[in-house]
């Protein structure tokens, strides 16, 4: 593996050959960089096309290191913990008593768990983990049907079903049906963001495509969507409890 200098920044590329390939092509990720070449191309060819790209290459490499540095760190639901509701800060309190059920519950700006004294530190935190996922889908839950609820009659269209979901790549989906789907997470995003969710999902009531009428239509709810769109694309992997 070969290093790519960038300013002071030392990116590692590895340099492949195959068969399959008809010309140069470059591939940047959180690894680093991937140059594919066919197998008759020198590595003078491939150091020049390089170069070409080298602004192009440092940009992408810079944008992965920013994606890097917003990485949130891991939660351990522990007391004292700040946690990501609705865009805010939430303090986690963490409480033992001598009953044998967890409980999690929303009180003001704190997130409040009641768990029994003598669990051990494994299982504690799994509790408090499970109790409050199960929370946040309730709010979600709460918070996208009172969005829906405005929305929907701003725009003159009505939904079947909804369900909260944990979806691995989508924010939200929208059935041939007219049933609607969220990922629970949203609730952890700023309201603004939902709102643009949302709106998103009950535009392709009217529009299942992403044509230039679907756009025009979100954005006579949400006139700076294009915002919202490019802050779900930078901040969305970091939206997890």
């Amino acid at each position: 593996m070969a290093v790519f200098s960038i300013g002071e920044m030392a990116v590692p590329f590895t340099i492949r050959k195959s068969s399959r390939a008809k010309n140069i092509s470059i591939t940047v990720s959180m690894d680093g960089v991937t140059v594919t070449a066919p197998g008759y191309v020198s590595e003078h060819e491939i150091s020049s096309f390089i170069e070409k790209k080298r602004k192009w290459i440092s940009q992408k490499v810079s944008n992965y290191e920013e994606q890097k540095k917003r990485k949130p760190r891991e939660t351990e639901f522990v007391d004292g913990e700040n946690l990501k509701f609705q865009g805010d800060d939430f303090l986690l309190q963490v409480l033992e008593y001598d009953g044998k059920t967890t409980k999690a519950a929303l009180k003001g700006d704190r997130f409040v768990v009641h768990l029994n004294r003598g669990l051990l530190l494994d299982t504690r935190r799994e509790e408090v983990q499970a109790k409050l996922e199960q929370l946040y889908r309730d709010k979600a839950r709460e918070a996208v049907l009172e969005r829906l609820e405005y929305f929907k009659s701003k725009l003159g269209v009505d939904y079947n079903g909804l369900r909260i979901k944990d979806q691995k790549t989508r924010w939200g989906s929208c059935s041939k049906n007219g049933n609607l789907n969220f990922n629970w997470k949203i609730v952890i995003a700023p309201s603004d963001i939902i709102d643009y969710i949302v709106v998103h999902e009950l535009c392709h009531l009217l529009h299942m495509n992403h044509s230039k009428e679907f756009w025009e239509t979100v954005a006579s709810q949400i006139p700076g969507y294009k915002d919202k769109k490019r802050w779900l694309k930078e901040n969305g992997p970091g939206l997890k409890l």
